[in-house]
């Protein structure tokens, strides 16, 4: 490409390297789409097979997650060093997983079954829904924590 000069002397071979720079530069804050799922913040990959979002930090993997969404979660507070949010994201993900696995089973069998039998795994089931419930709150209030933290991150940057 020729050294073509753009606007107060700049030339677009200055551009095009202080933009590689600056990309360098903000590689530890960025959260990128892969071929195989996501990198975030350069030290994290998120790759995604049968609905299993798997976590791994510098090649080693961390855990396993049911969505995306806990997945970054789980990155962020690692990398903010909130190793207790990290833990409780990853504990109440299985959980709402588990309760995921153990409903649908039980809708089939309940729409199988007839009488006294089909009542209890009705009871039985919007038992675990109420648990769902319950596990996907706390989950949703740990991600939205992550959330701030990497915003609070953010902002001690440009200040």
């Amino acid at each position: 490409m020729a050294n073509k000069k753009l606007h107060a002397g700049v030339n677009l071979d200055q551009l095009v390297n202080f933009a590689k720079l600056e990309l360098q530069n903000l590689s530890d804050d960025l959260i990128l789409r892969t071929q195989r799922g996501y990198q975030a913040f350069k030290s994290y990959d998120i790759t995604c097979e049968n609905h299993v979002y798997t976590v791994y930090k510098h090649g080693d993997q961390q855990a396993q997650f049911g969505s995306t969404k806990s997945a970054l979660a789980y990155c962020i507070a690692d990398k903010n060093r909130n190793f207790n949010l990290a833990r409780e994201i990853q504990q109440l993900d299985q959980q709402l997983v588990n309760y995921d696995q153990s409903i649908q089973p039980r809708q089939n069998l309940e729409q199988r079954s007839k009488g006294q039998r089909a009542e209890i795994l009705k009871s039985k089931i919007q038992h675990r829904k109420q648990q769902r419930y319950i596990v996907k709150r706390e989950l949703e209030k740990c991600v939205n924590l992550a959330k701030y933290l990497q915003l609070r991150g953010f902002q001690n940057d440009t200040q």
